[in-house]
């Protein structure tokens, strides 16, 4: 008895295993009943449809959301520190103008000097801004520090000068050679970066728009192996279902492609603002500035060397009388409701300006120094300011358009965010009760 008792609980130990994965193997074989049975893949459909349908609309919607964050970043960091640092670079090429102006006999010396401390308060502002909303990168921080230290060195050289000294040639080459290419420079790297935001917001949500075309595929396939089952035509939940997610597909491809034109126009508006009208009001601040430097001094070859200097400006700002440059860009980007008019009427101003400057050029050749410094700081002057504020107006215009084309965008991505859960939903919903009223023939 003890070893048949042993035997017995010997033979029961092995066959433990066996019984626990018994329950196992009922369940499975019982799934693949039901599976086989029509209700069974009913279910089976419902729930893949279900799935499916649910996956697409979320697909949708982290397009949209990742489309609509890269759009909230161009509104919010990448265009604002760019017109940061574009502010930045024009208040720092102004003041470098008015503080060479303020050395002018006949200048007006108050107003040249307000002029200046307010364009080093605004650059000094603008670089801050840029900083700031740059969101802490090192780069831009310590192209922003660099900047800022050079720019104490600069005011300091120009207060010397000033006061009696002979540093403002020195002071002007700082700006010239420092300042603003380390400003350029930073210009150049947000620009980069306001490229790559832009590329993010614009593109289509290609693996949400193929899951929508997969999920139409599988709905119109279940519907007719239904009829062929059913013989019934119209399963009114599953074409509801179909409508929904052919008309949430279609909506995601016609919405993305219209926020994509606005933001086509955004950037358009932005190159015409920065590339262009703003490189124009550089090399035209930079002009003046050789200009005046150019009657300051009285070697021949520092004469000649800002006279060089003022010649590749103006060619920069409009080679050709406005058809190369600057304006010439400007001219081929500019779009907005006031912008080309303005770029127009700059084209025409800038060879008045250069016909001004070589008037006093010719009088300074001529000996006649008073006659030269009068003109440039009469005439020249009046048609540098008409220009200059004809470039400022075209920029306001071009990013006031700019601003108005990525509202729009962020607006149709909003809809479609919106939309598309609710599409979504709808569809899932609608698509269990169709098979559901299938299911219901079988109870």
């Amino acid at each position: 008895m003890t070893t048949s008792a042993a035997s017995a609980r010997s033979g029961a130990g092995p066959s433990i295993p066996g019984r626990s994965a018994a329950p196992v193997r009922r369940l499975a074989a019982r799934a693949v009943a039901v599976r086989a049975t029509t209700p069974g893949r009913l279910r089976a459909t419902r729930a893949m449809l279900v799935l499916l349908i649910l996956l697409t609309g979320g697909l949708g919607a982290y397009g949209g959301a990742v489309r609509g964050d890269a759009t909230r970043d161009i509104a919010t960091r990448g265009e604002p520190v760019s017109s940061d640092v574009m502010d930045a670079y024009r208040h720092l090429a102004d003041a470098d103008v008015m503080a060479a102006a303020g050395f002018l006999p006949g200048s007006p010396a108050a107003a040249t000097r307000d002029r200046y401390e307010a364009d080093i308060e605004r650059a000094a502002t603008s670089l801050a801004l840029a900083a700031e909303r740059s969101g802490g990168q090192p780069l831009a921080r310590d192209r922003v520090s660099d900047i800022s230290g050079a720019l104490s060195r600069y005011t300091g050289l120009v207060a010397s000068a000033q006061a009696g000294g002979s540093e403002f040639e020195e002071a002007s080459a700082l700006m010239q050679s420092t300042l603003l290419r380390r400003a350029e420079a930073l210009q150049r790297d947000q620009a980069g970066q306001l490229a790559a935001q832009y590329d993010r917001a614009a593109g289509l949500p290609v693996v949400a728009l193929g899951f929508g075309l997969v999920t139409l595929a599988v709905l119109l396939v279940v519907q007719v192996r239904l009829f062929r089952t059913t013989r019934r035509i119209l399963n009114v939940g599953l074409v509801t279902a179909t409508v929904a997610i052919g008309g949430l597909t279609l909506w995601w491809a016609l919405a993305f492609s219209v926020s994509g034109d606005h933001l086509a126009s955004a950037r358009r508006h932005s190159r015409s603002a920065t590339e262009a009208l703003g490189q124009a009001q550089i090399a035209t601040r930079q002009a003046r500035a050789s200009e005046i430097l150019a009657l300051l001094v009285v070697e021949p070859g520092r004469v000649s060397f800002h006279e060089e200097q003022f010649s590749a400006r103006t060619q920069r700002l409009a080679r050709d009388d406005g058809a190369g440059g600057a304006l010439g860009a400007a001219r081929q980007l500019s779009s907005s409701f006031e912008g080309p008019a303005l770029v127009e009427a700059a084209i025409t101003q800038a060879p008045t300006w250069i016909t001004a400057h070589d008037q006093a050029r010719q009088l300074r050749s001529d000996g006649r120094r008073d006659e030269a410094v009068a003109t440039a700081v009469g005439p020249a002057t009046a048609v540098f300011d008409q220009l200059d504020t004809t470039l400022a107006a075209a920029v306001a215009a071009e990013q006031a358009a700019l601003r108005h084309n990525v509202d729009r965008s962020r607006a149709a991505l909003r809809a479609v965010m919106a939309g598309t859960v609710l599409l979504a939903l709808a569809a899932a919903t609608c698509a269990a009760r169709g098979i559901g009223k299938r299911m219901e023939d079988y109870r």
